[in-house]
């Protein structure tokens, strides 16, 4: 692509020039504005088909477009407009595009004819990452787990005191009368809905001792520092008795004691010794049949099982999930 211009009709002055691309400056007139106005009807007419123009024009089309200065030049860009039928297209940026010192003005607009103007927008479509789709989603499910929340958890501690209650009065009648069918099923049902409230109970007291902590840690209360006290003075050693009996409070020497009865249990770095392979025939071996089991390619049932078996109250991994994110999913 080339930009080719005469230069007896048009004044420039190129700042910067390099193989993919060409910055210059045009020295415009109002003389030579004119006769751009003049080449755009010229044009207008011949085309039928949706038209766009933009840029910047370098002179505005109503009064109301300029603000700190005499109006001028104001009818050669109105009267091109309405000779061809262009209009402003809609926009929803700023008013003004260009300022200096107290002069504001719109130079740079978007004309479009009506065969433009006809075609309609297409929706807004909003793509984003997943973590932002997650987000949303999971803002929006905020209000029914409220819900959920208090229709089925609300007073949750009640809720299991009475169940148990409840069963133990129904276990004492099935105590009395053993051979009623009726009443070994409901102690079945009353079981299992005890022991599935008291789960969620104890979630809710977990999850409950949880907040506590993080808040009264942001406040730095005393009960925070004391609960650090606590947690400090519980995995502290004072002192640790020999096997002469005697004590030792030293750190230094607690800490030389550690690291010679480790050294004892496993042993020190050495050399190692070559495998006699006659020794290794002489104990038991994996059978053939299930050494097939231990290179075995681990299926998506394996996974899913060992997931199943972890607690949702374990740390998160490394991605910040923890395991009842990916049970919900």
């Amino acid at each position: 692509m080339g930009l080719l211009w005469d230069v007896t009709k048009v004044d420039c002055v190129i700042l910067e020039k390099g193989i993919q691309h060409l910055h210059l400056q045009v020295l415009c007139k109002e003389t030579q504005t004119r006769l751009l106005w003049e080449h755009l009807i010229a044009l207008g007419p011949s085309i039928s088909e949706s038209w766009v123009i933009l840029g910047d024009f370098n002179c505005y089309a109503s009064p109301l477009e300029k603000v700190g200065a005499t109006n001028f030049r104001v009818k050669d860009l109105k009267n091109c407009m309405d000779s061809i039928g262009l209009v402003d297209a809609p926009s929803s940026s700023l008013r003004f595009t260009w300022s200096f010192k107290n002069l504001l003005t719109k130079l740079d607009r978007v004309l479009m004819n009506q065969e433009w103007n006809n075609l309609g927008y297409l929706g807004k479509i909003f793509y984003d990452s997943a973590q932002f789709k997650l987000c949303i989603k999971l803002k929006a499910m905020k209000k029914p787990l409220q819900i959920l929340n208090r229709k089925e958890f609300g007073g949750i501690s009640q809720k299991a005191s009475s169940a148990k209650v409840e069963f133990q009065e129904v276990f004492n009648c099935l105590v009395e009368d053993p051979d009623n069918v009726s009443l070994r099923e409901k102690v079945d049902i009353l079981k299992k809905a005890s022991k599935s409230l008291s789960e969620s109970e104890l979630s809710f007291l977990k999850q409950k001792a949880k907040c506590q902590h993080l808040l009264e840690a942001d406040k730095g209360t005393k009960y925070y520092h004391a609960l650090i006290n606590k947690n400090g003075a519980r995995s502290h050693i004072s002192y640790i008795v020999k096997e002469d009996g005697s004590k030792i409070t030293s750190y230094m020497e607690m800490a030389d004691l550690f690291v010679e009865f480790y050294k004892g249990l496993f042993g020190t770095r050495r050399l190692s010794e070559p495998i006699d392979l006659g020794i290794l025939g002489k104990g038991p071996c994996v059978p053939c049949d299930d050494t097939y089991g231990l290179v075995a390619p681990i299926t998506r049932e394996e996974i899913k099982a060992t997931l199943w078996e972890m607690d949702g109250d374990k740390a998160p991994g490394p991605d910040g999930f923890s395991s009842t994110f990916f049970k919900a999913n």
